[in-house]
């Protein structure tokens, strides 16, 4: 998993250097206002990457637009509402590299030990 994780293209892939902005705020509560108003339950989820990709980004120091969609969606979560499941970062919920296919990818058999998803 180390070597998925070393070779990953996180500055594009993880939007290094950039910033969510106005526009793109805009569309997302455009959409969450016409889901809601169409009487969709909404949950929102991030899902958390890799341990040894997460320890990579901290080392690097830079800015991810990761960290700007996280700190957004917890303001979406209490503004709305809406409840909130998950972090980019995998310490929170305990996550182990061996929990991953590869540098994005959650088994699918662990995501039941880590988060109570409601259907």
């Amino acid at each position: 998993m180390k070597s998925h994780a070393a070779a990953y293209e996180m500055d594009s892939a993880l939007g290094k250097g950039r910033h969510l902005g106005p526009y793109e705020k805009g569309m997302f509560e455009c959409m969450l206002e016409y889901y809601r108003e169409k009487g969709t339950e909404i949950q929102l989820f991030l899902c958390p990457l890799v341990p040894s990709l997460w320890d990579r980004m901290q080392k690097d120091g830079g800015e991810f637009i990761v960290y700007d969609i996280e700190s957004y969606v917890e303001d979406i979560s209490e503004r709305y509402g809406i409840e909130r499941t998950g972090s980019f970062n995998p310490y929170e919920a305990g996550f182990q590299d061996k929990d991953f296919y590869d540098a994005r990818h959650v088994r699918h058999e662990v995501m039941e030990k880590y988060f109570d998803f409601k259907l």
